[in-house]
């Protein structure tokens, strides 16, 4: 068995004291949190009435009040992140959410200063944020204006200055009636909004990807820092394996199933190389339990008119882990290479992934075991998969996240993390995105699973020896 174990120093105590501002870092404030963190641009409250007016030109002119902040993947704004007088504008775009997140072409979006709800100041000087909450007046310009009106979508998105970056993830929300006739115009800020997240795919001319967040569900309704690096890593195996043509990857426990659909609508554009050789075929599964499944449905909805549908499906399941009977073996891809394709290979079952990928999955050490199983369940065979681990401490600890990997260990020869500079978040910036080690984030690759009886066996062997070796009950 080998289980490498590395002490990252920007990951380990990640959501510790020594991190807090105020805990012994730079300048005496802690640590330099807008380096560390992955923010996401969210609404401070509803959207006000607005109208639509009618211009002598004939043209029509809508005004939008947007009072917004950042916080991090907790939902928390860390006190000092942004400089009361520091001017990070903001970028506003009206975008076609039904085909893409790419911009209105009949939409003149003007951005101006706005007032902050309840500050008792005035305007900003600036369109954008003052420490982490901001504001700013939107007015959209259209030359015509259909007799049933239209919805639109905005993009709200914070500038990322070179000198001290701050990353954050943009926000899309709508949708947004506008309507000539002045009666139907008014916005009564009761609407109900949809919210999405816009990632970028990294390849040139390429809409980004918009995934829906459901902030009811909780946990499994938003979009995980430990996503937005797996997501480019996995794509990385992948296009190592060159001779591989047929691929099943299953994103376990995905929540908003953004790792898979991330990877699906990459893979259909980037499946041919400079030689014009590698298509591979990909089969995504998307798991999570029943109540989670709901936003998982949309989202791969949402993006099936971007698959290369010749080559690429997404299926999406519910997995309970322990659970064999949610996995109910079947055909592998290659089984059926001769059969038609991925459509085959979409029927009830999840058969043997070639890649699984768990992100931010392991923060309670009760649900560790049942975890284990379900890898044992997926991988241990002959020619099993592996499996790709997006981490960040945050509710374990130094025992039990040690016991963590120990475990993982009884069931992969192999347990190395994924280590390097160039892993970004590519999803929010190819070339400039935050790195993993940066903010925090661990990449783990099980690899060359154990049969599955040795595995069980072994998993046996660390609950009888007790607390004391494993860290588990």
């Amino acid at each position: 068995m080998k289980v490498v174990s590395v002490v990252m120093e920007d990951a380990v105590g990640f959501y510790t004291a020594r991190n807090l501002p105020g805990g012994g870092g730079q300048d005496g404030r802690g640590t330099d949190w807008r380096r560390r963190m992955v923010y996401r641009v969210v609404l401070r409250s509803p959207l006000p009435p607005c109208k639509v007016h009618a211009q002598r030109s004939g043209a029509y002119t809508a005004k939008v009040a947007i009072q917004f902040g950042i916080v991090n993947e907790m939902s928390l704004y860390p006190q000092g992140a942004v400089g009361e007088t520091e001017k990070i504008r903001c970028n506003v775009r009206a975008i076609d959410a039904v085909t893409g997140g790419n911009s209105l072409e009949d939409v003149c979006v003007e951005v101006l200063p706005g007032v902050p709800k309840g500050e008792g100041v005035g305007a900003y000087e600036w369109a954008g944020l003052r420490g982490g909450k901001g504001c700013c007046e939107v007015r959209l310009h259209m030359d015509s204006m259909p007799a049933q009106g239209r919805q639109i979508w905005l993009e709200v998105a914070i500038e990322n200055p070179v000198d001290r970056p701050l990353y954050a993830m943009p926000l899309v929300f709508g949708p947004i009636g506008l309507h000539a006739d002045e009666k139907a115009a008014e916005l009564t800020g009761d609407e109900i909004l949809l919210f999405y997240r816009p990632l970028q795919t990294g390849v040139f001319g390429e809409a980004p990807l918009l995934v829906q967040e459901q902030p009811e569900l909780a946990i499994p309704g938003k979009i995980w820092d430990s996503a937005l690096f797996a997501s480019g890593a996995a794509l990385d195996l992948i296009r190592q394996d060159r001779e591989k043509s047929q691929w099943t990857i299953l994103d376990l426990s995905s929540g908003t199933g953004v790792c898979g659909l991330w990877l699906a609508v990459v893979l259909s554009v980037l499946g041919r190389d400079e030689r014009g050789v590698w298509r591979p075929s990909c089969l995504v599964i998307l798991s999570d339990l029943e109540e989670s499944l709901t936003v998982m449905h949309r989202n791969r909805e949402a993006v099936r008119n971007r698959l290369d549908s010749t080559r690429v499906s997404v299926d999406v399941r519910r997995i309970r882990w322990g659970e064999m009977s949610d996995l109910k073996m079947r055909k592998t891809a290659e089984d059926v290479e001769d059969d038609g394709g991925p459509e085959d290979i979409s029927a009830e079952g999840v058969g043997r992934p070639d890649l699984v990928i768990a992100c931010d999955l392991v923060y309670e050490p009760e649900y560790l075991l049942p975890l284990a199983h379900t890898f044992i369940d997926l991988c241990c065979a002959k020619d099993g998969g592996c499996v790709l681990i997006g981490y960040k401490q945050r509710g374990l600890s130094a025992v039990e996240k040690d016991a963590l990997w120990r475990l993982f260990g009884r069931c992969f020869t192999s347990v190395e993390p994924v280590i390097g500079d160039n892993i970004r978040a590519t999803a929010l910036d190819p070339e400039r995105g935050p790195t993993a080690q940066h903010c925090g984030i661990e990449l783990w690759l099980l690899s060359r699973p154990k049969s599955r009886d040795d595995a069980l066996a072994a998993l046996s062997e660390a609950v009888a020896a007790g607390h004391a070796e494993t860290g588990l009950d």
